[in-house]
């Protein structure tokens, strides 16, 4: 129904109501950051306290732990969740994955980070961004070859970055960067992207499923910190070289 106005009726034409729709615009807080932890006491503190200071939700998975990582994280203010036993980082983001799913925690958009300290709540930023400016995303990867200007020790990062080349051919899909823990996912994207590799393998899982179901995604540049401590702590260079391995594997 036409809406007239003052000057709508000086100049004799009718103005429109237009209808709207509002796009939600994301924060730190619409964020659930679900973090794999195995005997990370001497810095999981530091981690979940970087981002609850932010606004962000921390989810520990304190995967079969023996030292005080339970304890560090939530007076930190993460919720934890411990396993038993030690089962797999995979696992671990798994048990993270379904308490989002079954609505134990909830929220729009949810990040896996790791609790060694490599992550940066700048590269969590980045991604919630990547999501304000595109609504359809479903997916957004962090990728340390992207403008990152991460400082990838030398070996390592051409064994990663021959990885993310076969990964067109053995998962169809382009990426930079096949094996960066840091990503975020909206909510619903959940319900296509089940775990059930329990080791390093479950990135490739991830990847296959965003693959397999079409799912929309981004790639935005993130720093990884190798410090001492994440290097001591992070996959050894022979993961790297199996990666590499296994997709020429995959693709005979």
């Amino acid at each position: 129904m036409p809406i007239f106005t003052d000057d709508n009726l000086n100049r004799g034409r009718p103005a429109y109501a237009i209808n709207v729709v509002a796009i939600p615009q994301y924060q730190p807080t619409d964020v659930v950051c679900i973090i794999p932890a195995m005997n990370e006491e001497l810095v999981v503190g530091s981690v979940v306290a970087s981002l609850v200071s932010q606004g962000f939700r921390a989810v520990v998975i304190n995967d079969g732990s023996s030292d005080r990582t339970k304890m560090v994280a939530e007076a930190a203010g993460a919720l934890v969740i411990s396993h038993a036993i030690n089962v797999g980082q995979g696992a671990a983001l798994e048990t993270g994955f379904e308490a989002i799913r079954r609505g134990l925690v909830a929220g729009p958009l949810v990040a896996t980070f790791d609790a060694d300290g490599q992550h940066s709540v700048e590269g969590l930023l980045s991604m919630i961004a990547a999501f304000n400016e595109d609504p359809r995303l479903d997916v957004v990867l962090g990728s340390r070859f992207s403008g990152g200007a991460s400082e990838v020790p030398m070996i390592k990062g051409l064994l990663l970055r021959l990885a993310a080349l076969l990964a067109r051919v053995t998962l169809r899909i382009a990426i930079t960067d096949r094996h960066n823990g840091i990503r975020m996912f909206r909510d619903s994207a959940l319900t296509k992207i089940v775990i059930t590799v329990p080791g390093y393998g479950h990135a490739d899982e991830i990847l296959r499923a965003v693959s397999r179901w079409k799912l929309n995604f981004k790639e935005v540049g993130v720093h990884v910190a190798y410090t001492e401590y994440s290097k001591s702590k992070g996959q050894p260079l022979i993961n790297a070289a199996r990666i590499v391995f296994d997709s020429l594997v995959e693709r005979r």
